[in-house]
């Protein structure tokens, strides 16, 4: 992959709970950056983030931990301002890193937000919300982790800490990546330039590294 001088490439990870966001954002940033790319990893919403969250970061970080509660579309909402503010933050907003020529790797992204907060009733409205909102980037490139819920419960398990609402068990697992399938090809009928790949997270780490790479090199 050749070095650029142009924009930076927004590539969002998605997937259920244990399925290796975190280690494929790791390994995809140290390969940009052998290329002689620049590279940035974040998060969202952006109270998991490496910097401050914003003030609907925080809100929506309570809420992850139960320790308030919000109906379907309020706690979207808070999602959608918590979007836009880590879009056009001056200092670490995304789109001043695509300005200036480095790649955003971005763990979960409007797509979470779809599956989570989504139902029959305002999924439409969530998914138009994003994609008819001027300040919220559209991803270059959102590569999904697929997992089974098994495989989850498992990786999962080993974690210490305190546990999301979203992290519940096995059906709750399923149900979330059916969701995600389920908005993916909502998602293309209403954006057909929506660039999304399924690839398999329990391969090898470094075999599904390549793999994302390989979809990687192909933006450029």
């Amino acid at each position: 992959m050749k070095k650029t001088n142009g924009r930076g490439r927004l590539i969002v990870f998605e997937g259920i709970d244990g399925c290796g966001k975190t280690t494929q954002l790791a390994l995809l940033k140290a390969r940009l950056e052998a290329d002689g790319r620049r590279a940035f990893v974040t998060s969202e919403p952006t109270c998991k983030a490496d910097h401050v969250p914003t003030p609907a970061g925080r809100l929506i970080g309570e809420a992850l931990r139960g320790k308030t509660v919000y109906s379907d579309s309020a706690l979207a909402a808070l999602f959608l301002a918590d979007r836009i503010a880590h879009n056009t933050d001056p200092a670490l907003g995304i789109r001043r890193f695509l300005d200036g020529g480095t790649d955003v790797i971005c763990a979960r992204y409007y797509y979470s937000t779809a599956v989570y907060q989504g139902g029959e009733k305002n999924l439409d409205w969530i998914l138009r919300a994003h994609l008819d909102c001027p300040d919220v980037v559209r991803p270059d490139l959102c590569v999904f982790l697929d997992l089974s819920p098994e495989e989850s419960l498992a990786r999962i398990g080993k974690r210490n800490g305190e546990r999301e609402i979203y992290e519940r068990g096995a059906e709750m697992l399923a149900a979330a990546r059916e969701k995600y399938l389920a908005v993916f090809e909502r998602i293309r009928a209403l954006d057909p330039a929506q660039n999304i790949r399924v690839l398999s997270a329990a391969e090898p780490a470094d075999v599904l590294a390549g793999r994302i790479y390989d979809e990687v090199a192909r933006l450029s």
